[in-house]
């Protein structure tokens, strides 16, 4: 796939993902630091968030550069290159957001209480066993 950043042309990979809702990500992942492709390791349940972070970003920071999205301690994390205060603040948002939604199926979540911390739904802490 192939993305504009500005003026720069680059070229993307996508890597697979455990749901059909990979298109949410691909609006994401051309906006990445040229070197290789973005390093995302979250969820479908998260995608919605990354669309409106990405929304918004677009908006205070248009040649913003997004290095990796990840989930880490329960939570979302997003890297990019300098943010205006808007853009951290959106970042910021997100990241509480995902606090509160299902990593896996984005229904209302809060994070495992032992083992690899996950926020999840009910039935999927469940499944999780």
């Amino acid at each position: 796939m192939v993305g504009q950043h500005g003026d720069l042309e680059i070229q993307t990979r996508i890597k697979p993902t455990r749901s059909k809702a990979k298109e949410s990500m691909n609006v994401i992942l051309p906006f990445y630091n040229g070197k290789r492709e973005v390093d995302h390791d979250v969820g479908p349940g998260w995608y919605g968030i990354l669309e409106r972070l990405n929304a918004r970003l677009l908006e205070t920071d248009p040649d913003y550069l997004l290095y990796q999205v990840k989930e880490k301690f329960g939570g979302l994390r997003f890297y990019t290159d300098a943010l205006s205060k808007d853009g951290h603040e959106a970042v910021m948002v997100a990241e509480i957001e995902s606090f509160g939604t299902c990593e896996q199926c984005g229904e209302p979540g809060t994070p495992t209480a032992s083992g690899w911390i996950k926020t999840l739904c009910d039935p999927h802490k469940e499944y999780r066993g």
